[in-house]
């Protein structure tokens, strides 16, 4: 019988055990309990169980688990699962990543961003992206603002909004103007003023009066309230004549805050 390492507690040690049981079910059950508990020493047996397992769903789980773990001895068996055969795992593997937030990653996942088949593992890379929160990222991540998929681009910039650099807001921009689908439009907005560099107020300005959409209309003059800069002021004040009530009502609020300002 193989002896308990020393130090490991015996509830970790008995899940440990588990890990080489011929049952999937339990082993899939000891790696999620090794997560659940989450102590560092159960970090090289999950890896083992990430690289070798035969089924899928345990090696998905060891993923899920090492995330749980956070300990960053794991980065690296991490980014080799980000070639795993299986979406799924792949996708936790990019998750557990980005809970982690250890930097090695970045190119990595920027790879994973720009080059995975399954849209759901390339969206969570551009979230792991963000999580992690380095500059670094940003020119992958304005690379998949022209990703074919909406949900990839809306991901994308919303991790460019997080990650908060200027670098981002001629990217940020183009997006807001010419992208297809108004949600990543939207967001676009949403992230300009996340980032809130006076930069972005023409673009935001073109956004105000000429989007097709008016909750982009609308977020547009929100967010140009927020960055306060008085060149926004003629074009909100050209968007109180807006069709839409909830855009007039945001150009006047966003007029006021300016104004506010001002006074001070």
């Amino acid at each position: 019988m193989e002896e308990k390492p020393v130090g490991m507690p015996y509830d970790v040690w008995e899940h440990v055990r588990k890990l080489k049981h011929e049952d999937v079910n339990v082993r899939c059950e000891a790696v999620k309990a090794l997560g659940r508990i989450g102590y560092e020493s159960a970090v090289p047996h999950l890896t083992k169980a990430l690289k070798n397992d035969e089924s899928s769903t345990v090696r998905e789980s060891a993923a899920k688990a090492l995330g749980e773990i956070g300990h960053e001895s794991a980065v690296p068996h991490l980014t080799k699962a980000l070639k795993d055969k299986n979406e799924d795992v792949r996708r936790e593997a990019v998750e557990a990543l980005g809970r982690i937030g250890h930097e090695s990653a970045i190119p990595h996942l920027a790879q994973t961003l720009l080059k995975d088949e399954s849209f759901d593992v390339r969206k969570s890379a551009a979230r792991a992206l963000g999580r992690i929160g380095h500059e670094s990222a940003v020119p992958y991540l304005a690379q998949a603002l022209k990703d074919k998929n909406d949900v990839v681009r809306f991901n994308a910039v919303e991790a460019l909004g997080w990650i908060g650099y200027e670098s981002a807001v001629p990217h940020l921009a183009q997006t807001l103007l010419k992208d297809e689908d108004k949600d990543v439009r939207w967001r676009a907005a949403l992230a300009l003023g996340e980032i809130g560099h006076e930069s972005a107020v023409p673009h935001l300005a073109q956004a105000l009066l000429k989007d097709e959409n008016e909750s982009v209309r609308r977020e547009a003059a929100i967010v140009l309230g927020g960055i306060g800069h008085e060149s926004a002021v003629p074009h909100l004040e050209q968007a109180l004549k807006d069709k839409d009530w909830a855009v007039r009502w945001s150009a006047d609020r966003a007029l006021d805050m300016i104004k506010g300002r001002r006074r001070k």
